[in-house]
């Protein structure tokens, strides 16, 4: 695939992921929040997404269970406690 094209779909993706935010059951500004550091750094962990947000917990849990639900995110560990969380549709754009 062509460095064009790899940016198009890029581009492609961040415009579906915005209308898609606002659909979910959490404040889009933090949706948006925990999507700019999904951008820099696709398979992240709870923790590191706190750091660079500075969002709460307790809605970090919501925001990350309303992107499970739209397989935004995908769980990786298979643990309870410091999960690792990927953003495959994004990371898939790279692989091809």
């Amino acid at each position: 695939m062509y460095k064009k094209e790899k940016f198009r779909n890029v581009v492609e993706l961040r415009m579906e992921m915005d209308k898609v935010i606002m659909d979910l059951p959490v404040k889009p500004e933090n949706a948006k929040k925990v999507l700019d550091v999904l951008y820099d750094e696709p398979i992240v962990s709870r923790k590191k997404i706190i750091e660079k947000t500075g969002i709460k917990f307790t809605t970090l849990v919501g925001v990350i269970n309303a992107f499970q639900e739209k397989q935004i995110l995908i769980e990786t560990t298979g643990y309870s406690r410091n999960q690792v969380f990927a953003f495959q549709k994004y990371i898939d754009l790279f692989l091809k």
